[in-house]
């Protein structure tokens, strides 16, 4: 109820109350008068109960009837007070008893019946509206209720989130920039026809996945109803990926994106879930297909398809390349320059190319945007600003993460002739994020053995993940150690904490809160210098996997998952951690 609404419903509901009290020994003639106000007071508890969240076209209307109800109310008051008199009765205790005396009528006076007949319209009129909102509740519980099943089967359809990622990344992307693309002939004549496909190849760094998070924002703002947009986003990170469950990735965020007309293939797989069912790869593609038909044009968008291994990605393509020979999906790849990836696009009709690149203005504003990560020396003068700019944006060679990479690796000079020297000597040739990875190590190392230990320990864990952790699967995992006999609250570190303790070489997603490697070559780095940075790698995964389980066995089931976080990757995963060390798990079942 808004304020004024229920301000008034009280002073009517009071009313009612006294009136009905008024009546106790009142003549046979006032009986109809006092059914008619019993009547109101249980119309009243029926809008108590079902008008607590009313719309404000709703709560005017209801305020407007109760408001002449009070009036009608006040006047019926002042009436009976006409036809009766207060008197004091006997002595009872301290307190003198007052009882109402009533005159004697042989008939009901015009003026009650006259009320009466007021009150009987607004008794009709309180129902009406009643009805009208309880059809409103129903209809509003039946949606909830529809709109619950829905959401539970689009969860059940896949647990990756590419909206969420989309977001994410989305946010982290430097505005005004990638003019080279869309202002690009080739890239708008993609945009004028439809079924064309556009294969986007560029070099690691440059800044593919940001660039692919501009175009699908940048088309989504455009889409009418005519228009759907779907998309998905292939990751490194996943090593468990099937072909059926991308599919059923891409499947769920173009049900997300189309929204309700999606619903009779989002009913389709509802029935699936609850008969206890898996979607065939057939099956998805059929539905895919046929959501697609409903639309007059279907941008598809697929990133990084260079991260999928072989036995995945080959499957992907020709799925993809299955929705595309319908003629409204427009299809928009982007990946590292593989040939092998290239030659199963070039033969396509409306097929064209366009390399992914950062242009020199692009770095250069991203590096203006987060010169501030730099000590306060830097932030005082211009001159060191613009030689930190021209510097990195000439090394960074159009590499988007190169330059996040050497930035970051300035932070902690305190010396402009120290801050002069860096820059004269920025790392640059083949192996440039190898060197900028090493000295992010060091870096590391440098911060004291606390810190250090932390920051290896959750390198280990997310380069050896078979798939993305959340912040609260890796932080749980991550106060595993060898004295553990419990979870303790104490031992669980700040997520904030320990990305800055790896000094650039880990993000955390705002929106879907998963933890990753900066990029796909870093996980390539730490996968080539393993044995040196993380000796026994396996052993120590497998290690937190058992011992987590032994302790997270000890809540109900009920609530394990969720006072665990980390309990059902170690329940899916310690034995593939354990193959290479079944002493220790041996040593960790017998105890």
């Amino acid at each position: 109820m808004s304020f004024g609404l229920e301000i008034d419903f009280l002073a009517v509901a009071g009313l009612v109350k006294q009136i009905r009290k008024s009546f106790v020994g009142a003549p046979e003639q006032f009986k109809a008068i006092s059914d008619d106000i019993r009547a109101f007071s249980i119309i009243l508890h029926d809008i108590e109960v079902n008008c607590t969240e009313l719309g404000p076209e709703q709560s005017q209307e209801y305020q407007s009837v109760v408001a002449s109800c009070k009036r009608l109310l006040v006047q019926l008051k002042r009436t009976l007070e006409e036809y009766s008199g207060v008197a004091k009765g006997d002595k009872t205790g301290k307190r003198t008893a007052i009882k109402r005396v009533w005159n004697r009528l042989k008939w009901e006076p015009d003026d009650i019946r006259d009320i009466r007949s007021q009150i009987s319209v607004k008794i009709d009129t309180l129902r009406s509206l009643n009805d009208q909102v309880t059809s409103h509740n129903i209809v509003k519980l039946i949606r909830h209720q529809e709109n619950t099943e829905r959401e539970a089967t689009i969860k059940w359809i896949s647990d990756i989130n590419y909206i969420a990622q989309q977001n994410d990344i989305f946010l982290r992307c430097q505005t005004g920039s990638r003019k080279w693309l869309f202002e690009s002939e080739i890239y708008l004549e993609w945009l004028r026809r439809k079924g064309s496909l556009l294969f986007c190849p560029g070099n690691a760094g440059t800044g593919k996945t940001f660039t692919t998070a501009m175009v699908v924002e940048s088309l989504r703002l455009a889409n009418d109803a005519e228009t759907l947009t779907t998309y998905m986003y292939c990751s490194y990170q996943n090593h468990t990926q099937t072909i059926e469950k991308l599919l059923c990735s891409l499947l769920r965020v173009a049900f997300e994106e189309a929204d309700y007309e999606a619903d009779g293939a989002v009913s389709a797989c509802k029935q699936l879930r609850l008969s206890n069912k898996s979607i065939s790869r057939q099956h998805c593609l059929t539905l895919l297909q046929g959501l697609f038909s409903r639309f007059t044009r279907v941008n598809l968008i697929v990133d990084a398809l260079d991260e999928l291994p072989n036995e995945v990605r080959r499957p992907l393509i020709y799925d993809l390349l299955k929705l595309h020979e319908h003629p409204n999906v427009s299809l928009f790849v982007t990946s590292r320059g593989i040939p092998e990836i290239q030659h199963f696009f070039e033969d396509c009709e409306n097929y064209t190319s366009l390399e992914v690149r950062s242009s020199d203005e692009d770095i250069r504003d991203f590096l203006r945007d987060n010169i501030f990560q730099l000590p306060n020396f830097v932030a005082r003068s211009q001159k060191l600003q613009d030689e930190v700019i021209d510097s990195v944006t000439d090394a960074s060679a159009g590499m988007f993460l190169l330059a996040e990479l050497y930035l970051k690796s300035l932070a902690n000079i305190i010396l402009v002739g120290s801050l002069r020297t860096r820059l004269s000597n920025l790392a640059t040739g083949s192996n440039t994020y190898d060197t900028l990875y090493e000295g992010s190590m060091l870096r590391i190392g440098f911060q004291g053995p606390e810190l250090e230990h932390i920051a290896i320990q959750m390198l280990l864990v997310l380069t050896c993940a078979r798939r993305p952790l959340s912040s609260q699967e890796l932080s749980h995992a991550l106060s595993i150690d060898e004295s553990s006999e419990d979870f303790d609250e104490d031992m669980i570190p700040d997520m904030d904490d320990l990305v800055a303790a790896c000094t650039g070489l880990v993000v955390l997603d705002d929106t879907s809160h998963i933890v990753h490697l900066v990029h796909k070559s870093a996980s390539e780095y730490f996968e080539r210098t393993r044995t040196r940075w993380f000796p026994s790698a396996n052993e120590k995964m497998a290690f937190i996997c058992l011992r987590y389980l032994q302790i997270a066995e000890k809540e109900p089931e009920e609530t394990r998952g969720d006072k665990a976080p980390f309990f059902y990757y170690a329940k899916a995963n310690w034995c593939y951690h354990s193959m290479e060390n079944w002493q220790l798990f041996s040593s960790l079942s017998s105890k």
